[in-house]
């Protein structure tokens, strides 16, 4: 049975001189490994391989999970995103973050076109990576179900990331932000995700509520391990 579908690049690993698995997020089955034959390492199709690119593929379904990809095409040529280092880097950070959290039997196509929209966003208007980072994630969180509650903010109050609220004391945990990193987390929260005032917020404390938000990504999504792509993020950005 031959499937074709729109599918999003999460991750490849090599699997023979030849050969390499893929990992997919794909419009019309969800998450997909699939067997890809690249010919040889400079291969036109290794180089559609790149994090979050969006590519159609015509696969058959084998005896097992594995898919078998007869053709790969590009769906979008990127403008901006191949020629731009902190782009890409956004691009590694944003796939790494999905292909941890995705379930083997996930299929939601309304996921799909949010990420098939945020990776165009990227590519055509975005101005500060560091922020679009930032927002990517707590968007892509929301669609999980894991956001902040900031109707429990008000000043002086610090985040509870193990209980996704803002709260007066601590209690028998120590998932706490500080309550300056949490004024400024609940300031951005409430902001619209289209008029952020970008000049605000130093890169630092950006960097720290990245951190922040990862760290609460961790305590409510059991295969959401240790970013390698946000240590680059914090040296870079």
């Amino acid at each position: 049975m031959l499937i074709t579908t729109e599918a999003i690049v999460l991750n490849h690993i090599a699997y023979s001189d030849n050969k390499r698995i893929i990992t997919l997020f794909s419009r019309q089955e969800g998450l997909l490994s699939a067997m890809l034959r690249s010919g040889n390492r400079k291969s036109t199709k290794v180089s559609l391989l790149e994090p979050f690119s969006t590519v159609e593929i015509i696969a058959k379904r084998g005896n097992g999970s594995l898919v078998y990809i007869n053709d790969i095409s590009p769906l979008k040529i990127y403008k901006t995103i191949p020629f731009d280092a902190e782009k890409r880097l956004t691009t590694l950070f944003m796939a790494e973050v999905v292909y941890r959290t995705i379930r083997e039997q996930y299929r939601d196509t309304s996921l799909y076109d949010f990420l098939d929209r945020t990776i165009s966003l990227l590519d055509f208007t975005c101005d500060n990576t560091l922020v679009f980072s930032l927002i990517f994630l707590l968007e892509y969180g929301r669609r999980l179900g894991i956001y902040p509650n900031t109707e429990t903010y008000s000043e002086g109050a610090i985040f509870d990331m193990q209980n996704g609220v803002f709260c007066r004391q601590t209690t028998h945990h120590e998932h706490f932000a500080t309550e300056e990193s949490s004024r400024i987390l609940a300031q951005f929260l409430n902001e619209k995700t289209d008029s952020y005032d970008i000049g605000q917020y130093t890169r630092t404390q950006m960097i720290e509520i990245l951190d922040i938000v990862v760290r609460f990504f961790e305590l409510h999504l059991p295969n959401f391990k240790y970013i390698k792509s946000l240590e680059i993020i914090r040296q870079v950005f």
